[in-house]
């Protein structure tokens, strides 16, 4: 019998935004999965790039859209790249708490 996997959705991300779209940016993106980290260009961060492709500025909960202030997200729920540290991991996570999103 064929089994029916829901895909991913917006609270399997987000617990948490400010009301009103305050915790929302429209940004270009290069990445539109669903929880993606990614940096100033709009790309997953690079855990070995420079400072810049590393460092996370967001996650992304719609096309074109990410949190990127006063919200809470499930850890469960991010998408970081492939071979990922758990250092590189921490330091993402690290950055996201910096501009005021808590991860769970």
């Amino acid at each position: 019998m064929p089994v029916h996997v829901e895909p991913k959705n917006l609270r399997d991300v987000l617990l948490y935004e400010a009301q009103n779209g305050y915790s929302r940016s429209v940004m270009a993106l290069n990445v539109t999965e669903l929880g993606s980290v990614v940096n100033a260009a709009g790309d997953l961060i690079v855990p070995g790039g420079t400072a810049a492709e590393k460092k996370a500025v967001g996650v992304v909960v719609a096309k074109g859209t990410v949190v990127d202030a006063h919200a809470i997200v499930l850890q469960k729920g991010l998408v970081f790249p492939d071979g990922i540290t758990d250092v590189q991991k921490a330091a993402a996570l690290a950055d996201l708490k910096a501009i005021g999103v808590k991860v769970r």
